[in-house]
């Protein structure tokens, strides 16, 4: 069953990230085939925010960066999803569930994330997101 536009009012038939935090893209935004964005907590317009970021985790200056997203993770267990517009329906915007993970810091989840300041990082992006064995802890970074 699709979710619907309810819980981001104001906007419609774009890309959304939801769960412990929220994100509604701006509409016309599209990736080439593999490619990689950065959702971040604040205004990607601050410059030196922006100019920090990219200093401390080496972000190339020509991936996109879109935030501020809503809300926070929570470090012991949390939920993020991916979700995409479908065609409106009496009004309103279904979306369809693309991708999601529901981590823990318990097993079968990696244990190195858990308060070690290791975060959890995904190996294969074109693999199950929810699946414990695709994720590992390592140096934080950005993405």
């Amino acid at each position: 069953m699709p979710l619907f536009a309810s819980w981001f009012p104001g906007l419609t038939n774009t890309w959304r990230v939801h769960g412990g935090i929220d994100f509604g893209f701006p509409a016309n935004v599209t990736l080439a085939p593999n490619g990689a964005l950065l959702l971040v907590s604040f205004n990607p317009t601050n410059e030196a925010k922006l100019a920090a970021l990219r200093s401390q985790y080496g972000v190339a200056t020509n991936l996109p960066i879109f935030g501020p997203y809503q809300g926070k993770l929570d470090n012991s267990a949390d939920t993020v999803k991916l979700s995409r517009p479908d065609p409106p329906e009496l009004g309103q915007v279904p979306y369809i569930l693309v991708d999601a993970v529901a981590y823990q810091d318990s097993a079968p989840w990696p244990d190195g994330a858990d308060g070690t300041g290791a975060s959890l990082q995904r190996l294969a992006l074109s693999q199950y997101g929810n699946d414990p064995i695709n994720w590992t802890a390592g140096v934080p970074g950005a993405g």
